[in-house]
């Protein structure tokens, strides 16, 4: 890990095991960052000191050619959550702090590109593009 200047802080490594698409936030006003990264077939969530709040089966893209992990606040809360492929045809979004599974999308599979939004004082918006529809869906609290 890295500051944002650049200036290295320590390595985080769970599990010992190669991690791709690599992703991080910060999870709330209070200032918690959220790291999420693939391996081994799971997604891992972690915090800047390693140490792993949840993980849970996931898919990353073969050769990492697709992104594979979003942030937004998708159930309204103020605070960032997380969604990524739990297989080839499944989208999930999970609370950052606990993991708890806001919703789950199938068909991700037909997905050509999507991406996550989120929408101030409202719940968030997930957005696909399938041949040459757009769709859009909002999380219902």
């Amino acid at each position: 890990m890295y500051t944002a200047g650049g200036s290295y802080i320590h390595n985080v490594d769970p599990h010992g095991s190669y991690h791709s698409s690599v992703d991080a936030g910060r999870i709330s006003s209070e200032g918690g960052i959220r790291v999420l990264t693939f391996a081994d077939g799971f997604v891992f969530a972690m915090d800047t000191s390693g140490a792993t709040a949840w993980s849970f089966s996931g898919w990353d893209t073969p050769g990492g050619s697709d992104r594979t992990l979003w942030n937004a606040d998708v159930d309204g809360d103020g605070e960032l959550d997380w969604m990524y492929r739990e297989d080839s045809a499944t989208f999930v979004a999970r609370r950052s702090g606990n993991g708890e599974q806001l919703f789950m999308q199938d068909e991700s599979s037909k997905v050509r590109k999507c991406e996550l939004f989120s929408r101030r004082g409202r719940t968030g918006m997930l957005v696909t593009l399938i041949g040459d529809t757009v769709t859009a869906f909002t999380y219902a609290r």
